[in-house]
């Protein structure tokens, strides 16, 4: 049986259904082939791949089209991008709006739309602005992480024939003619689309008398030319570097080969380090910075279109792969390091020095140790268990007294009035210092208890 489904657009939706196959006959298929790289042929082999169809997409060119093209989603159309899973990120790609503009260039007159006035459903009647060819990507983005598919470029359909029991496609490639088979072919392959042709099929559609003029704006820009050579990021890029130098050989054990591509850990230090220098202490206020700035994305390796990690991304790699990497201590030692071949750290004079850092445990919510039941399953949390651990290894000191209070969000930090006079929970930052370029040769954080100075 042969189906036809044809688009607004000049799209072709062509389909063949056979019996299904059985045994080595099945394994030489394709699942489903779509001839037709574009924002259709790209959506079509997505869903088919979302609902586990084997599916091969065949392109005549050697890559996406980026020719100007109808740029506005409706909101029908935003409702398949739902479906399948791309509105998030289509939104933060596109603009919306909610109406729709119609000029008559002879007499003047604009004629504006509002998607809100034809449904009850308001808030999702937006439209969305961005490019065909940009769709194209993200949709093959998507496509690409799942399993049994394949896009094949410079790829160009010559031939369809069917017979009982399966489709035959026959294309033209760099490397010579190739023959596919599979159970469904789909042709998405536009307005002179080469399925249609080998079919015989007419296309009824209406060729507009107006000439339209479309094209693509680029503008030149070399984010590194814009960052002065004065800038401090600029300055301390050449030391990070080198720092950074062995890194991902250094994390290499703690990330899988396979699965989803994990956030650049450079990438992270990068960001945290530019959070250091600028006093940003939230996360989720480093990823907005680093997101706006110039200078910050520059220095973290990022393009104007790369996007910024999700700011939980830092408190999961911190907890996880980077305790137990000590990859932090690493990369202080490896600065120690850098130092010492620059001649900035002598070896003849030290210092020892502490300062109190408020740990993040609120100062009324403190406990008495006897009046704690550590065994409820409430306080059973990391920092929790982490101290309960440290507690069975520590050897015993009859001369050392028992805390007054202890955090229950953080028992390891101690109850202390150093810094600022004011008492609340905090740690110690213990500071081993070479004196000659003041340059820190090592450093331990402890809690802040006069005793253990």
């Amino acid at each position: 049986m042969q189906v036809e489904l044809r688009c607004a657009n000049g799209n072709t939706l062509l389909c063949w259904t056979n019996d299904t196959l059985e045994g080595d006959e099945m394994e030489r298929r394709e699942g489903v082939i779509v001839v037709g790289a574009g924002p259709v042929g790209f959506l079509t082999a997505l869903g088919l791949a979302r609902n586990g169809i084997p599916v091969t997409l065949l392109e005549a060119e050697a890559q996406i089209n980026d020719s100007p093209r109808a740029a506005v989603y409706f909101p029908t159309t935003v409702k398949i991008l739902e479906r399948l899973g791309l509105l998030a990120d289509a939104i933060a790609i596109g603009l919306k709006s909610w109406t729709f503009t119609f000029r008559v260039p002879s007499t003047g007159t604009v004629v504006a739309v509002d998607n809100r006035l034809a449904t009850d459903d308001r808030d999702n009647a937006y439209n969305l602005h961005f490019g065909q060819h940009i769709l194209a990507r993200l949709v093959m983005q998507h496509l690409e992480r799942l399993p049994h598919t394949q896009i094949r470029w410079n790829t160009r359909v010559v031939g369809l024939k069917q017979d009982a029991k399966s489709v035959t496609v026959t294309a033209d490639t760099r490397d010579g003619p190739i023959e596919l088979q599979a159970d469904w072919v789909i042709g998405t392959d536009g307005g002179r689309s080469a399925v249609r042709h080998l079919l015989g099929l007419p296309f009824e559609g209406h060729t507009w008398p107006e000439r339209f003029v479309a094209t693509n704006l680029f503008y030149d820009f070399n984010l590194d030319e814009v960052i002065p050579e004065s800038h401090l990021l600029r300055r301390l890029d050449v030391f990070v570097t080198t720092v950074l130098a062995d890194l991902h050989e250094q994390l290499r054990p703690f990330y899988s080969d396979i699965g989803r591509p994990s956030v650049d850990p450079e990438l992270m230090m990068r960001m945290l380090i530019v959070g250091y220098c600028y006093g940003i202490r939230h996360e989720r206020k480093l990823c907005e910075e680093v997101k706006l700035h110039l200078a910050y994305r520059w220095f973290c390796r990022l393009d104007l279109d790369d996007r910024v990690p999700h700011h939980s991304t830092f408190s999961e790699n911190r907890l996880n792969r980077f305790r137990e990497s000590d990859l932090l201590r690493h990369i202080f030692e490896r600065v120690v390091m850098a130092c010492m071949a620059q001649g900035l750290v002598k070896g003849e004079g030290f210092a020892v020095d502490a300062s109190v850092m408020e740990a993040n445990a609120s100062r009324y919510r403190g406990k008495a140790p006897d009046e704690i039941d550590w065994a409820q399953s409430g306080r059973q949390s990391r920092a929790v268990a982490e101290y309960l651990a440290s507690l069975e290894h520590e050897e015993p000191n009859p001369d050392r007294k028992s805390p007054k209070v202890i955090s229950l969000s953080d028992p390891s930090s101690a109850w202390t009035a150093k810094a600022n006079k004011r008492v609340q929970f905090g740690y110690g930052l213990n500071y081993l210092i070479d004196i000659e370029n003041a340059v820190i040769i090592d450093v331990e954080a402890t809690p802040a208890r006069t005793y253990d100075e």
